[in-house]
């Protein structure tokens, strides 16, 4: 009986170790608990503060439910959360630029000498060793000569309208104070208006001052041609190739597209005046008030195939014209 007390005795003291050691236990699981949760409510405020962007006040997240578990700790550790990046504030609109913001100036200058390469200098009475009736600047007696000095300004003003003006100040002045003319003035070239009549700019109207669409070598720009000047036989029929009036021009889609490969590839072309196209102008010519109120008639057309690698293009124009030409007075005798 002695035996099997001291038996019951110790194993009573044994109890009574283990309970302080398994309250300890369970005093760590809760302390690990409310971390978890601690965690978890940081979690959810971060998350919070990051999605609300434009929103300065702050954000009260929805806290999870804590454990039953009541905690047997007296105190707990303070939690720090971190503020969030304040969200960058919405780039402003772009604004849109005004009309004459959206124009671009280019130009360019072409200068000329004139000499003979073989043959007398001089011709007999009456006649000019070297001459052009559209060109005064080519002379027996001249030498260097300004033949253009040119000025753009350009642009598309909306998605509709586009516009475009060019003066020259090569231009010659004759019958002033002297006798002998005078360089380097001013002179109006091109002064119009393309207006679109689709958003595929495949039909416009163009308004004002512009080239005649008669001749292939009179379109093209004189930046793009290899020569400085034109021959006499098709310049003749438009001289300054500009007149003042009215054009409508179509360009379908597929030949757009085969210019804009050409041009891509360096191409020197005539300009973008249409496949199809028809004006009406007074046909007095450059810079002339008009004389009988009759209007000069135009129609083009033209059209690029591609063979290949190649292209060829076929193309034709006609013009029917009154003109009232220009008299001088008789030089008086001397």
């Amino acid at each position: 009986m002695i035996g099997s007390k001291h038996i019951q005795t110790g194993l009573a003291v044994s109890l009574l170790a283990l309970m302080p050691q398994a309250a300890q236990a369970q005093t760590v699981e809760q302390l690990q608990t409310q971390i978890d949760e601690l965690k978890a409510q940081v979690q959810a405020l971060v998350s919070a503060l990051a999605a609300s962007k434009n929103q300065a006040a702050p954000v009260v997240a929805q806290v999870p439910p804590q454990s039953a578990t009541p905690a047997t700790t007296s105190s707990t550790a303070p939690v720090v959360l971190a503020s969030a990046p304040t969200a960058a504030p919405a780039a402003a609109p772009a604004k849109s630029k005004a009309w004459y913001e959206k124009l671009s100036l280019r130009g360019y200058t072409q200068m000329r000498y004139n000499a003979f390469l073989s043959g007398d200098d001089t011709a007999p009475a009456g006649m000019s060793r070297l001459r052009s009736v559209h060109d005064s600047g080519i002379s027996d007696r001249g030498s260097f000569s300004l033949r253009r000095v040119r000025l753009v300004i350009q642009g598309d003003i909306s998605d509709r309208v586009s516009l475009y003006l060019q003066p020259d100040f090569a231009t010659a002045v004759s019958n002033q104070a002297g006798t002998e003319r005078r360089e380097g003035f001013g002179q109006l070239r091109d002064a119009y208006a393309d207006v679109f009549l689709d958003k595929a700019k495949t039909v416009r109207m163009r308004f004002g001052q512009s080239k005649v669409p008669y001749g292939w070598e009179n379109m093209q720009s004189s930046s793009n041609r290899l020569t400085l000047d034109r021959s006499d036989a098709i310049n003749s029929a438009v001289p300054g190739e500009r007149d003042l009036g009215v054009v409508a021009y179509y360009t379908p889609p597929a030949v757009q597209k085969i210019w804009d490969d050409l041009a891509h590839d360096g191409q020197k072309l005539f300009g973008n005046y249409g496949a199809f196209g028809f004006g009406v102008f007074n046909g007095q010519g450059i810079n002339k008030t008009e004389q009988n109120r009759g209007l000069m008639k135009v129609a083009l057309a033209t059209w690029p195939f591609e063979i290949g690698d190649q292209v060829v293009e076929f193309g034709g124009s006609a013009m029917l014209n009154d003109v009232q030409p220009e008299l001088r007075p008789a030089a008086s005798a001397r």
